[in-house]
């Protein structure tokens, strides 16, 4: 019964950690003379609903916005991949890659720049 306990305990407790992991890199950007770029988490989920209304907040922006919005996720290979699963290729077909950045050495993720098409 008490390991029962701890097991739920854990549960919540990664899952709000979680949460609160997911709403502050997705509220987080950074705002530079030349645009806003959002950045989108590894563990963010539902990656495919997060992808679709980044396309609609880009879409539907004012036309005389003068600054260009960005987005930014990681690609993880290797054995990273079973951990966080990477963006599909249906959740992502409404923008296409513009810039891939390739790691170095022994870090296995690569850095996706995609433009909402």
């Amino acid at each position: 019964m008490e390991s029962l306990k701890l097991r739920k305990f854990f549960n919540i407790s990664v899952l709000k950690t979680l949460k609160s992991a997911f709403s502050r890199v997705i509220k987080t950007h950074l705002q530079s003379s030349i645009g806003i770029l959002y950045w989108v988490a590894g563990l963010a989920e539902p990656k495919k609903r997060i992808f679709r209304n980044f396309h609609s907040i880009i879409k539907n922006r004012k036309p005389e916005s003068e600054k260009s919005i960005s987005v930014c996720y990681r690609d993880y290979s290797g054995m990273r991949q079973l951990l966080y699963w990477p963006p599909q290729p249906e959740y992502i077909k409404r923008f296409r890659k513009i810039k891939d950045i390739y790691p170095d050495e022994k870090i296995n993720n690569t850095l996706v720049f995609p433009e909402c098409e």
